[in-house]
């Protein structure tokens, strides 16, 4: 059995505006006559010696392709994603499936543009104001159309779904809506040694999480585990007996910004935590509580111009063990 779960998640957030530059993606070859109902998009590859997410999910959706589906591999941005949905044949697109690594606290993890910025929810609002990235006509996509985002967890991020539907259909009533689980998306390859064909499963995988103020260096062990001992007990509550096999990851979050000697005097790092709007702005971004992070300064007090700003917190991630939930969502 291959199981593919989504990417370990990262996080180390720098405060910083960025123009959006201009792109051109030429979709020209593909234009045809007419479209099939529903566009798949696999928006990646798997990295050499980490679990097949996008070849696995690639496999279920060939394994049950109707004549009305297009899947699309070779898009790597939502640039290009756009680019299919308008100029591909014509007609309307009944559904729209997005397959992609991501989470409740970074979103989708590709770039709005080729080569550029990853979709944040910062840069999904930046690149539908720019202009850069116009919405699709809306005789292609409408309110009609249904949109999945398949990515761990985009679910419990309402304005982040929210963004991605006014990037791509404008911000008016025929805009998509977009839908995603809140749980850990999995696809698996089931194969044993009798002959048979491979079954192809996707799941949803009970997780859950705790932000710790500090970086991980701070936590001891015997804290550690009684964290991770309480989110077993989460799991459990989700699914029985799914928390003793349940896999656990520690991340490590730090936004930093640099606010103007002017502002920063006689004040503390938390207190122009709770009021710069840059840093109040990143962690709306990114989906994280001001008080969930340890707030310091990052530099020499001497430097009379700016001075930097760091926050700090541990994400302890988890999620169930795909490989003992397999069994129970194969027909």
């Amino acid at each position: 059995m291959r199981a593919g779960i989504g990417a370990k998640l990262t996080l180390a957030i720098a405060v910083a505006s960025a123009a959006i530059a201009a792109h051109t993606v030429s979709f020209a070859q593909t234009i045809e006559t007419s479209v099939p109902a529903e566009a798949v998009f696999i928006l990646g590859d798997d990295a050499p010696g980490r679990t097949a997410f996008y070849s696995s999910a690639e496999a279920y959706y060939r394994a049950s392709f109707p004549r009305d589906r297009l899947l699309i591999t070779r898009a790597r941005s939502l640039e290009e994603v756009r680019e299919i949905l308008q100029h591909r044949g014509s007609g309307h697109w009944r559904r729209v499936v997005l397959v992609v690594h991501g989470t409740a606290w970074e979103g989708m993890m590709l770039p709005v543009h080729p080569g550029g910025e990853r979709a944040s929810y910062a840069e999904l609002l930046r690149a539908a104001k720019s202009g850069a990235f116009p919405p699709v006509d809306d005789e292609r996509i409408d309110a009609d159309t249904e949109w999945v985002l398949e990515s761990c967890s985009l679910g419990l991020r309402p304005d982040y779904l929210s963004a991605v539907s006014k990037l791509f259909g404008g911000d008016d009533e025929m805009r998509p809506n977009v839908v995603a689980s809140r749980r850990f998306v999995a696809y698996a390859i089931a194969e044993d040694d009798s002959g048979a064909a491979p079954r192809y499963v996707r799941m949803e995988l009970p997780m859950a999480s705790r932000i710790v103020p500090g970086s991980p260096s701070v936590i001891s062990a015997d804290r550690l585990q009684r964290y991770v001992a309480d989110l077993r007990r989460d799991i459990d509550d989700d699914r029985a007996s799914s928390g003793a096999s349940a896999r656990w990851s520690v991340v490590p979050i730090r936004i930093e910004a640099s606010v103007p000697a002017t502002r920063s005097a006689g004040r503390s790092p938390v207190e122009l935590a709770r009021s710069e709007p840059a840093l109040r702005e990143a962690l709306r971004g990114y989906n994280l509580e001001r008080g969930r992070l340890a707030w310091t300064w990052a530099d020499d007090p001497s430097d009379s111009a700016e001075r930097r700003i760091v926050g700090e917190a541990t994400l302890i991630l988890m999620h169930a063990d795909p490989r003992g939930l397999l069994n129970e969502s194969l027909p």
